[in-house]
């Protein structure tokens, strides 16, 4: 694609892909269906298996590039560093862009020249029977609002965010060292560095959770969030409020990955809360109830009692 397709801002999108056949070819169309077109399309093939070079070469306007396995970091590093556009976007390979997307972004950054980070709403799809069903629309923070959040959690996913190149760039591109977390942790050093955020209003990205997604892996997201909370975050405040808040902090990540285990049926989930709750017992109800509910499932398993209670 030729930048000069348009007098605006040009957009890459870079499309890292690992073993993700299934749901390509609808990112991929999904880019190409942009109202405001982007002026190159990059997938990152990163080591899968199974190479997407027949999906890929279904779409001549696709730049396709294969690097040995890096991870998701290092693909989207190198689908940065390949393109040229002065604007970034980034799409993971299991979800797509509504019509309007780059247009957005593009009306964004007209009206705002100083914007070096803009981040929009998005759509959570679930599979339910074979159906793709609308979960919610998730909120965005405003920009202001950003930096005390970042500090608590991870308000948006790598999908629905566009970057310019040469904050990118300065900024260091995504870590390796924060595997699964590293989308948290680079938007955290973008604040910590002062980049201009801007938060567009309308939802533009359909992000999908599936039971291959990494949503679905809550030991492995427990352990990158919480390198990241004591790594990342705590440092950036003063003794002892660093010590509270990251306590609290990871607390909460043990208590989501015990619920998430528990949802998904497996093992651990009630040692999990219960570590939560011995490292910040203050608050959080809800936590004891769930812990409730999992004791009281296990005895009603082991005496042949039905459980009654009841969690909404």
């Amino acid at each position: 694609m030729n930048a000069s397709i348009s007098p605006g801002p040009h957009f890459a999108v870079i499309i890292p892909v690992y073993n993700g056949r299934a749901y390509l070819k609808e990112a991929i169309e999904s880019v190409l269906s942009q109202k405001y077109p982007a002026c190159e399309i990059i997938v990152v093939e990163d080591g899968s298996p199974i190479p997407s070079d027949d999906i890929v070469l279904l779409f001549p306007e696709v730049r396709y590039v294969v690097q040995t396995n890096t991870g998701v970091s290092g693909a989207r590093n190198h689908g940065v560093r390949v393109s040229q556009a002065d604007w970034v976007c980034f799409l993971d390979q299991d979800d797509v862009l509504l019509p309007h997307h780059l247009q957005q972004f593009a009306e964004a950054i007209e009206g705002d020249q100083n914007a070096d980070f803009l981040y929009t709403p998005r759509f959570v799809l679930t599979l339910h029977k074979g159906t793709w069903i609308q979960e919610k629309i998730t909120t965005c923070p405003k920009a202001e609002e950003l930096k005390s959040i970042l500090l608590k959690r991870c308000p948006f996913p790598p999908s629905g965010i566009c970057i310019r190149r040469s904050a990118f760039e300065k900024s260091g591109g995504f870590s390796d060292r924060y595997n699964l977390a590293e989308d948290w942790e680079f938007w955290l050093r973008c604040i910590e560095e002062d980049r201009t955020f801007r938060a567009c209003s309308l939802p533009t990205v359909c992000y999908r959770v599936h039971s291959a997604s990494n949503s679905h892996r809550p030991i492995p997201i427990l352990r990158a969030n919480t390198l990241v909370i004591r790594e990342r975050i705590a440092p950036l405040l003063t003794w002892p409020r660093s010590l509270w808040h990251s306590t609290q902090l990871i607390s909460q990540q043990e208590a989501d990955a015990a619920i998430l285990l528990r949802q998904l049926g497996s093992s651990g989930a009630f040692s999990l809360l219960l570590r939560s709750l011995r490292r910040w017992p203050i608050g959080g109800l809800r936590r004891y109830l769930i812990a409730l509910h999992m004791l009281l499932a296990a005895l009603a398993r082991k005496t042949g009692m039905p459980d009654r209670l009841q969690m909404s």
